[in-house]
């Protein structure tokens, strides 16, 4: 590992992405796997697979390089692990869930299922906010929705906020709003409520339906529809009857 570490990140190799840092490495082993080391007359390839043969087998059930904790999801609904705070559902606040943070993501488990999932936050003193979590809370108390974090956080487009704004309670409508955006991702509902100017949160619902190959209107007809006649002779017998 130190010869490695030395080898190939000094100096430190700058790339985008995990991706090109991985087919970097992959391309520096194959290199050096064609050389031979001093007082050898074998390529680091050929020891190698000579080596392979006396090398225990690998594991039936494979390592998992994750780091798991029990925490105690605070009053925010937030649990910390490596220097951030990541949401949970906050029907398990004052819960204690479990928490498995690989090299990428974090999976977070309460009684053995799966309620939580982020990528991972490679800063510090951050708390990474996911919408869907508040949205139950956010239901039950609208009137803190323009103050609560993972909204001012969210910054919500101006075309959502009007169209909230126009509605009879601005409050209760933005809670149904980002509730959509939870849904269908923020974007894409502010592009909807640009793209189709809607006017209110029922014709942004429909914009969206029509998006995910909803149908208006084009399947009414009224071809097979059967309407029975309904034989009025009975009524005509009564008011005889009452006649005379």
């Amino acid at each position: 590992m130190g010869y490695a570490r030395r080898a190939v990140f000094v100096p430190m190799p700058w790339v985008d992405c995990w991706e090109e840092l991985n087919a970097s490495l992959a391309e520096r082993c194959d290199r050096y796997k064609k050389r031979h080391i001093r007082g050898m007359d074998l390529s680091v390839a050929e020891l190698f697979e000579a080596e392979r043969k006396l090398l225990l087998p690998l594991p039936v059930m494979p390592y998992e390089a994750a780091l798991v904790k029990t925490l105690k999801v605070d009053h925010f609904s937030t649990i910390g692990i490596d220097g951030n705070r990541y949401s949970v559902p906050v029907e398990h606040a004052g819960r204690h869930v479990t928490a498995k943070l690989s090299a990428f993501r974090l999976e977070v488990s309460y009684r053995g299922e799966k309620i939580a999932s982020h990528s991972r936050c490679f800063e510090k003193k951050r708390t990474i906010y996911e919408l869907g979590h508040y949205i139950p809370l956010l239901e039950k108390k609208p009137r803190s929705v323009n103050n609560a974090a993972p909204v001012v956080e969210l910054e919500v487009p101006p075309q959502l906020r009007e169209l909230a704004a126009r509605s009879e309670d601005p409050d209760r409508v933005m809670v149904r709003i980002l509730k959509l955006c939870a849904e269908h991702g923020i974007h894409r509902v502010a592009e909807a409520a640009r793209r189709g100017q809607a006017l209110s949160l029922d014709a942004l619902r429909l914009a969206l339906w029509e998006e995910d190959g909803g149908k208006v209107g084009k399947d009414l007809t009224t071809q097979d529809v059967r309407v029975e006649t309904v034989d009025l002779s009975s009524y005509d017998r009564l008011l005889e009857k009452a006649k005379s």
